[in-house]
């Protein structure tokens, strides 16, 4: 039923990618074939799909934030500074696109706009300034299934959200194996958001928000880790989870970024003012996320 870089400085990394192939070169009678062909590669070869996907930098931590516009500013130019700050995700109430966008203007690049699926048809990229588009589904209730079907044949990107009842209440093996139902059979679930509420109690509500429920932080790890285990056609789950930071309160914050990036995911929600908080956790890991990957 529940359906259930700190970036290295240019030259670095320019020397970096150059030294590599060197060294590979020189070991590489030592190397199988397969491992010096994936070691230089961008891309790896999924089997299921029979697609080659994009290798995600291990090193950055993705942050979504809310893109709530300030009283002093419209959405379009919120958009613009939230992709120059480095946030990979803009989550919006609902309304509107931007209709300020400066002719001309260079497009919102590596930025994924998360939006509640409207009535009609869905929004191309060109109504968010060239950002991608993901519309978030609940993953909870009988139109999941259908909801998700829908969007994806139109070539929309989807959401599928957990709500942080399905990490207090559900079973993480029967969560985690709804969630690989719904991707198997609709196409769709682009990114597994856990801790959303894609209504947030009233239609004009965000998608992310602070919320009274606080969830036990192993609880968290536990859906996390099966959602991990899932084999699904093309990304990785890993690269698919995105985590909200909120779900463990001030106190459990911490806890759940340390576990996750130690598991590999990449993908976390939190409010502005705790992108640097965030960003000083990943650089103890040797990562780095924002803004502060190009300090």
């Amino acid at each position: 039923e529940f359906l259930q870089e700190r970036r290295r400085p240019r030259g670095k990394m320019l020397a970096s990618a150059l030294f590599l192939p060197r060294i590979l070169r020189r070991v590489s009678p030592m190397i199988p074939t397969w491992l010096r062909r994936h070691a230089l590669s961008t891309t790896y070869y999924d089997s299921q799909s029979g697609t080659h996907i994009p290798v995600r930098d291990d090193r950055e931590i993705s942050v979504q934030v809310p893109a709530r516009p300030a009283d002093d500013r419209t959405l379009w130019q919120t958009l613009r500074a939230l992709e120059r700050a480095g946030v990979r995700g803009a989550v919006l109430p609902a309304g509107p696109p931007p209709s300020d966008t400066p002719p001309g203007s260079p497009p919102l690049r590596g930025m994924t706009v998360f939006l509640t699926p409207p009535s009609g048809p869905p929004p191309g990229p060109a109504s968010y300034g060239g950002a991608a588009i993901s519309l978030v589904v609940e993953g909870e209730g009988e139109t999941a299934g259908t909801d998700l079907a829908r969007l994806a044949a139109t070539g929309a990107g989807t959401t599928i959200a957990l709500r942080p009842s399905a990490v207090c209440d559900g079973d993480p093996v029967m969560v985690a194996a709804s969630v690989a139902t719904l991707i198997d059979s609709t196409g769709g679930g682009d990114y597994i958001w856990i801790g959303a509420d894609p209504h947030g109690g009233g239609a004009d509500a965000d998608i992310m928000r602070r919320r009274a429920t606080v969830v036990d932080v192993d609880d968290a790890i536990r859906l996390i880790e099966e959602l991990s285990y899932l084999d699904v056609v093309g990304p990785t789950m890993k690269s698919r989870l995105i985590v909200d930071v909120g779900l463990a309160g001030e106190a459990g914050g911490e806890e759940l970024v340390e576990e996750c990036v130690g598991m590999g995911v990449a993908n976390f929600s939190v409010e502005r003012d705790r992108i640097r908080w965030l960003a000083d956790i990943a650089n103890r890991h040797g990562k780095c996320c924002g803004t502060v990957c190009d300090d």
